[in-house]
């Protein structure tokens, strides 16, 4: 008798043991979103919210649209745009290799300069709404990064004027 209950306890526990095992869950990867909310002529880098004071643009030697928005002499970002005029509404692809921003591709290059050092966007995509040089750039949470792999985050909205 003394087996026979040792062997219905020890079936039990088991029972218990694989009853109660967990399903593994499935998790799912989320990009972040194109729009942060940013208030118009700002700058995010590392959640810190920071101001614009100077934008300028105008068509490079390049083939390209660049755009400059500064922070401070010293501190900004740049873009460079596919083609030699302010870039029609759209999505553009960001690139890490200026060379790939060729007219008709809708890839951009896009710099965060800071006391003589930049920083490259590594990938991701750039929202542009409206026309001209009155046209709204804004991406969100873009990872930048220097040749020494120092690195930021950064979310920027303004427009190109």
């Amino acid at each position: 008798m003394r087996i026979s209950l040792i062997t219905i306890s020890l079936g039990l526990i088991l029972l218990f043991i694989f009853s109660c095992k967990k399903d593994k869950k499935t998790t799912t990867t989320t990009t972040a979103p194109l729009f942060c909310s940013l208030q118009m002529s700002s700058i995010v880098i590392n959640d810190t919210v920071l101001f614009i004071t100077k934008d300028t643009s105008y068509t490079t030697g390049n083939n390209t649209f660049y755009t400059e928005h500064k922070l401070s002499d010293t501190r900004g970002c740049s873009f460079d745009f596919e083609g030699t005029q302010a870039p029609v509404q759209g999505k553009y692809v960001i690139t890490s290799n200026f060379t790939e921003v060729l007219p008709g591709s809708k890839k951009v290059y896009i710099q965060y300069f800071l006391n003589g050092t930049s920083f490259q966007a590594q990938s991701g995509e750039v929202s542009v709404t409206g026309a001209g040089t009155a046209a709204i750039v804004e991406f969100c949470k873009i990872s930048f990064q220097n040749s020494f792999n120092d690195n930021f985050t950064i979310s920027f909205k303004s427009d190109m004027q």
